[in-house]
């Protein structure tokens, strides 16, 4: 909802976060580190890659290294991909970041143009059964033209062990693209609609 006060609430304890890790209770840090990174710029992005690569305890480590997932700006996707294929990152935690940014509206068009590209690399730093769970997080794609992307890349890629989660992604994908085929366009009447009702 981009509530200004919670924005600035939660950049206040991320500062005392930086200082130390239990000045923010657990069960709230995660959405912390998530509001600071969605509104955040290359200060922040800096920020958060130094205390990953500092961080010594293993379940702070990897909560800081998802939550880069969180920025959006397209400049920080591509470094946070790059990252993901980097020697820096090993191949169990990086993929489970690539998955959610496929499934991300704001990032997947980048990440998937990203794979597609690199898809060799990606192919050796990942196991078999771990590029089926990236194939099958593409799932939130909605519309003909990536639906007949994600065919034909699939079919010139196949992946032996993501059949299974191939085909389910493909339905899902389907059922998606003749939703907003029937829906859309009602969908935007009414938000207009609505939006005149406020004046």
């Amino acid at each position: 909802a981009q509530d200004q006060n919670t924005i600035a609430e939660a950049r206040a304890l991320f500062a005392k976060y930086k200082e130390n890790r239990e000045s923010v209770p657990a069960n709230i840090a995660r959405t912390v580190l998530n509001i600071v990174a969605y509104n955040g710029g290359d200060e922040e992005y800096k920020q958060f890659l130094e205390i990953w690569k500092k961080e010594t305890i293993p379940e702070l480590e990897k909560r800081i290294f998802n939550s880069l997932s969180s920025f959006k700006k397209p400049e920080q996707i591509d470094q946070t991909l790059k990252l993901v294929m980097s020697n820096e990152v090993r191949s169990q935690d990086g993929f489970g970041l690539l998955a959610s940014e496929l499934m991300d509206s704001e990032s997947n068009e980048q990440t998937w143009t990203f794979l597609k590209a690199h898809w060799d690399e990606v192919s050796k730093k990942f196991p078999p059964r771990s590029l089926a769970q990236i194939a099958f997080a593409c799932r939130n794609f909605d519309t003909s033209e990536q639906e007949n992307d994600l065919k034909t890349f699939f079919s010139s890629h196949p992946l032996s062990y993501g059949k299974a989660a191939v085909s389910r992604m493909l339905e899902t994908v389907h059922q998606s693209v003749l939703f907003r085929q029937r829906n859309q366009a009602k969908i935007e009447k009414w938000a207009i609609d609505q939006a005149a009702l406020l004046k």
